[in-house]
């Protein structure tokens, strides 16, 4: 049976995953509502029985053909949407994660629900209009790479 995403019965979960390499994080133009044509980081919604990891690691696989291993959580937000009538259209919670590239020879380009996937400088976020929320969760992902004490480990299911 699919999940409806418009309308749900219940809130969806969702990863995102935070991918630094070089001093360039990993963004993608979203194809689909409820984000279509933001520029934020690449991720999606977990599947029935697959752990977070194994699905932010199948997402960016999907979204930018590239190779990850999921490493640390860096922050979980809820994203509400709500028609004129007040009943709710969209309703996730999005665990966003650190995660490390394991194939850098590996081309990138966009695919599955992704208008295009990009390597953007840090310095150049400003210019991509990149959501807060999707800021502050790079932000986390720099000092975690780093070396700082931030997020938390995760743990085998």
């Amino acid at each position: 049976m699919a999940v409806k995403r418009i309308y749900p019965e219940a809130p969806l979960v969702g990863v995102g995953g935070m991918v630094l390499h070089q001093g360039n994080v990993l963004l993608v133009q979203r194809g689909k509502p409820p984000a279509e044509h933001i520029w934020t980081l690449p991720g999606g919604m977990v599947e029935l029985g697959e752990s977070i990891a194994d699905a932010l690691q199948r997402e960016v696989y999907e979204e930018c053909h590239l190779l990850v291993a999921a490493q640390k959580v860096l922050g979980v937000f809820e994203m509400v949407d709500k028609d004129k009538e007040g009943r709710i259209r969209y309703h996730y919670v999005v665990i966003d994660m650190l995660a490390k590239l394991r194939s850098p020879a590996t081309e990138l380009r966009n695919g599955d629900d992704a208008h295009a996937a990009r390597w953007v400088p840090l310095e150049q976020l400003d210019d991509y209009r990149v959501p807060s929320k999707a800021q502050a969760i790079i932000g986390r992902g720099v000092a975690a790479s780093a070396g700082n004490n931030v997020g938390c480990p995760l743990l085998d299911p």
